[in-house]
C-alpha cells in the first residue's frame, strides 16, 4: 500500500513554502514509524528534514499503515484546519483514505465550496 510519491509531493510543496514564509509547520503522522515506509532515497530524506522543521508533531496511534490511518489522519487535518486546499482530480478513490474521502468528509461537515479547473 504505497501512498507517497506524488500523493506526497503536493502536501511537501506546501509545507516547504510555509516553512520559506516563517509559517510554523505542525504535522500528524497516521502511523507509527511512518518514515520507514519510505524507500531509502530523495523522499525520505525531504520528508525527514521536514519533520525536523516542525515545530510539533502529533502522533496517531496506529501501529501500521493502513487505510484506516489515512482516513483518521484527513479527518484530523480537516478538524484541525481553519482553511481547508484540497488538491484533487474529484475522481473517486480506488481505496478507502483518499482526498476524496477527505473533501467529503469536509462538504458533510462545513459545506465546502469546491472550485475545480478540470
Amino acid at each position: 500500500m504505497e501512498k507517497h510519491n506524488f500523493s506526497y509531493q503536493i502536501p511537501s510543496f506546501f509545507a516547504e513554502t510555509a516553512l520559506s514564509q516563517g509559517i510554523p509547520l505542525e504535522v500528524c503522522l497516521a502511523f507509527i514509524d511512518i518514515t520507514e515506509s519510505f524507500s531509502p532515497g530523495p523522499e525520505r530524506e525531504r520528508f525527514q528534514v521536514l519533520l525536523n522543521a516542525s515545530y510539533y508533531i502529533h502522533q496517531l496511534p496506529f501501529t501500521k499503515q493502513s487505510n484506516e490511518a489515512y482516513v483518521v489522519l484527513g479527518y484530523w487535518v480537516f478538524d484541525s484546519s481553519m482553511l481547508l486546499i484540497a488538491v484533487w482530480d474529484s475522481l473517486a478513490d480506488v481505496a478507502l483514505g483518499g482526498t476524496g474521502d477527505v473533501v467529503h468528509y469536509a462538504r458533510q461537515r462545513a459545506g465546502l465550496c469546491f472550485i475545480s479547473t478540470r
